[in-house]
């Protein structure tokens, strides 16, 4: 008898059923850091196959970006290890990112991603996999967001990451976008299953650990629209209509504004640690 599905798989299905994730695959990427996002995607789109709800054979790829010396040896083995635990294929690649950011003048980040992709598209093609699944969840879709109104984005810019996008000949995939981190390692918890933790994630000289670690948290969210103070006008019938001088500067007072419909707002901390 086999084990019984997690909500949190209950979750994927689900999603990856209302956006057409993966329909038609015959073989599916599935892009593995080792890290908690990518080592869930595994192993739930692994109890899903189990199950009956998924019909593609999966194949597991790593890209070492060698920036963390023994410990991205060790995000390797991991992988490598894990998947031939499931039975899976496997296939690794090594990027040199600091001499490619060097090369075009890039930062790490963006020099990481863009090898990154490179070497995944290289591996589905040489795997003739016309999928790929990546772990992107929700609190990535918002870090993804604020990242993009810093930089200056337009309204696709603000959809944040599609559930399903195109990228050169592939169609890339991110079925944990309905879950939070928070619920990813929850369920790896719940099964007891191990994931690396990769120590430059911590580290806010990044842009995108900025906002993860120091915009986000102080962000304030509410479910109603917030009270706005305005200038209290005192008009009366023919009157001109001007607020009254008091003192120094314009008398204000509360005022609530009503929304026609509900709405997240969201104020942001002090900018100036941004300058």
């Amino acid at each position: 008898m086999g084990r019984m599905s997690d909500r949190l798989e209950e979750t994927v299905a689900e999603f990856m059923y209302r956006y057409g994730l993966f329909a038609g695959a015959e073989r599916i990427l599935l892009a593995v850091s080792g890290g908690a996002d990518s080592t869930a995607l595994l192993h739930i789109l692994m109890a899903l196959k189990a199950q009956g709800r998924i019909k593609a054979d999966l194949v597991c790829a790593h890209i070492n970006h060698q920036l963390r010396g023994p410990a991205s040896e060790a995000d390797e083995q991991f992988v490598v290890a894990e998947a031939k635990r499931l039975g899976l294929p496997v296939v690794t690649r090594a990027v040199d990112v600091r001499a490619h950011a060097r090369k075009l003048r890039l930062s790490l980040e963006t020099a990481a991603r863009q090898l990154r992709l490179a070497s995944l598209a290289e591996i589905a093609r040489e795997r003739e996999c016309a999928w790929l699944g990546t772990g992107h969840q929700k609190n990535d879709n918002a870090e993804t967001v604020l990242q993009r109104l810093l930089r200056g984005t337009g309204f696709r810019g603000l959809a944040g990451i599609w559930p399903v996008r195109r990228f050169a000949d592939l169609q890339l995939a991110s079925p944990l976008l309905c879950a939070t981190r928070a619920e990813i390692v929850q369920y790896l918890q719940r099964r007891a299953l191990p994931w690396r933790e990769d120590a430059t994630n911590v580290d806010v000289a990044y842009t995108r650990n900025r906002i993860r670690h120091q915009l986000l948290p102080g962000a304030v969210w509410s479910k109603s629209c917030p009270n706005w103070p305005r200038p209290r006008q005192n008009s009366t019938p023919g009157s001109s209509g001007k607020p009254k001088r008091r003192g120094p500067s314009w008398s204000r007072q509360p005022q609530k504004r009503s929304c026609s419909r509900r709405q997240d707002w969201l104020r942001y901390p002090n900018w100036s640690r941004w300058k």
